[in-house]
């Protein structure tokens, strides 16, 4: 053949043990591609399947087809610089059940259980990467940072990644370095795409270990309806700016993917919803052209949005998605046909949770009302005195309405492909043991290179043994890219030659039966 063919073999390594109290783990597959320079990369486990904290005094020894190529002793490989990028979560879904307080204890132990000479850097994210810390040894600031963090804002650690990554530059080739996720939510607000993140993670050899703490989301579409108030009294004191501002905010927050809304405005009359978009930009047009005038309707305003929802359920494809409205009024109502407990009914008739906002004071909302529309149908009443107030409220809202968990298939991908380690932290007080696992597997992942002996692209497979003195051996294989021989396979070599020869043949009998013709 003219042409070379490209041969892969996947073997799995195979690990030999001489003595329980250490284990040789391989990461990822041994690398050929900057052949004939060889790369392993690999930890050292102790006899509880753990990141040994400790090296024992052996030398490392890399031995090809029965050769030792490469002899590296314990305090060499002590002595190659380590880092560590941490990567926290700092969304409001954070502050519920304590676990903003429950972070910030355990990264503090991670910072502290690294070892004195380890690097450390830092990003802190919401809804983007707004706290960056590069590689220092003065791990002070970084202490610091976390314990001035507030939970608020939407999830977007893919962006806090490629962040990280991008800060990190070409440094992490020369180092033992790796990032450490920790999140509580699915990534709702990223531009960056997670392929994206692993690719440039895998350019920078750079190992992502995530943490992914809580239940795993069951990724329920959402489909949610603004019920807005448009009444003259929202021109006073500038609360339409108010309103303005907290919509947007929220609309800013919707997942890029599983989630939709829509919006009702009401004051003498309701005006007519248009149908349920993931169309950010459109959205937030039609929320800053609202114009205050009238008296107020809030329960035909209600319905009008009950049936809005109906009709798009009706023509529903695909899973059905979790409903709510949320409803924002500065007043009483004055105008409406329909009445609270039509409403109620209906809401849960259709499944359909109703969040009020009451903007003013007792005396400019009925408190009552507003809070029994919500409590009769699953949702939850917000009494918001103050409008400097109302964006947290939009904010909150948006994010316990569509962050319904981790995004656990996500978490374990971004580990697997780089070579981390995935941690499913389901009770907050098991943080910390996560966290020092991970500071462990971050000073005891070892990545050695070696030129082979054997320099032929040959396509033949390389046997190749990781020795830890006498203690444990690792076995595992490697394949160049070259030319199909008999001894790279066999199989594929008779195979290759009879599809050559057929080749070879097939044009000439051709020929012989058109002269037959």
């Amino acid at each position: 053949m003219k042409h070379a063919l490209l041969i892969i073999l996947a073997l799995l390594p195979a690990t030999l043990h001489a003595d329980d109290d250490y284990r040789i783990e391989l990461l990822g597959n041994v690398d050929s591609s900057q052949f004939p320079e060889v790369g392993v990369k690999f930890r050292i486990l102790d006899k509880k399947g753990e990141p040994a904290r400790e090296l024992p005094k052996a030398d490392i020894v890399i031995i090809e087809d029965g050769k030792e190529v490469l002899r590296i002793k314990p305090k060499v490989l002590r002595d190659v610089p380590s880092s560590a990028m941490l990567i926290l979560d700092t969304s409001g879904s954070m502050a519920r059940q304590e676990k903003m307080a429950e972070a910030q204890r355990a990264s503090r132990f991670f910072l502290d259980k690294l070892d004195p000479r380890t690097s450390c850097g830092m990003v802190l994210f919401h809804h983007q990467a707004y706290a960056k810390f590069p590689l220092q040894l003065d791990r002070k600031p970084l202490l610091q940072a976390i314990s001035d963090a507030e939970a608020s804002g939407g999830t977007a650690y893919l962006d806090a990644i490629q962040t990280s990554l991008e800060m990190l530059g070409e440094q992490s080739r020369q180092e033992r370095h790796a990032l450490v996720v920790m999140t509580d939510g699915r990534d709702v607000n990223s531009t960056a795409k997670l392929d994206e993140v692993i690719q440039l993670a895998r350019q920078r050899e750079t190992p992502i270990h995530t943490i992914g703490l809580g239940e795993a989301g069951k990724h329920q579409p959402v489909r949610t309806m603004l019920v807005l108030d448009k009444s003259g009294s929202m021109l006073d004191r500038g609360k339409i700016s108010s309103l303005k501002k907290a919509a947007t905010r929220y609309i800013d927050l919707l997942p890029e993917r599983g989630a939709e809304t829509s919006l009702i405005t009401f004051s003498s009359v309701v005006s007519s919803a248009e149908e349920f978009s993931a169309d950010k930009a459109r959205l937030r047009r039609k929320v800053q052209a609202i114009q205050p005038s009238g008296d107020t309707a809030i329960y035909d305003g209600l319905w009008e949005a009950l049936e809005t929802m109906n009709a798009a359920r009706v023509s529903q494809q695909g899973p059905a998605p979790r409903e709510a409205l949320i409803l924002l009024t500065d007043g009483l109502d004055n105008r409406s046909r329909h009445q609270p407990d039509e409403i109620v009914e209906r809401a849960k008739q259709d499944n359909v949770r109703i969040f009020t906002l009451g903007l003013g004071t007792g005396r400019e909302v009925d408190t009552r009302v507003l809070s029994g529309l919500a409590q009769e149908t699953g949702g939850q009443f917000f009494h918001v005195e103050s409008q400097d107030r109302l964006t947290d409220v939009f904010e909150e809202l948006s994010i316990a309405l569509h962050d319904d968990g981790i995004d656990e298939q996500s978490l374990q991908k971004l580990a697997a492909a780089t070579n981390g380690q995935y941690y499913h932290v389901r009770e907050i007080d098991k943080l910390q043991t996560a966290f020092e696992k991970l500071a462990a597997t971050v000073e005891n992942t070892h990545s050695i290179k070696f030129t082979s002996q054997r320099a032929r692209h040959d396509g033949t497979a390389r046997g190749i043994e990781i020795r830890l003195g006498d203690l444990s051996t690792l076995q595992t294989n490697y394949a160049t890219h070259g030319l199909l021989t008999p001894q790279s396979h066999s199989g594929l070599y008779l195979v290759g030659l009879v599809l050559l020869v057929a080749l070879i043949l097939i044009p000439a009998w051709t020929s012989r039966m058109g002269i037959a013709r």
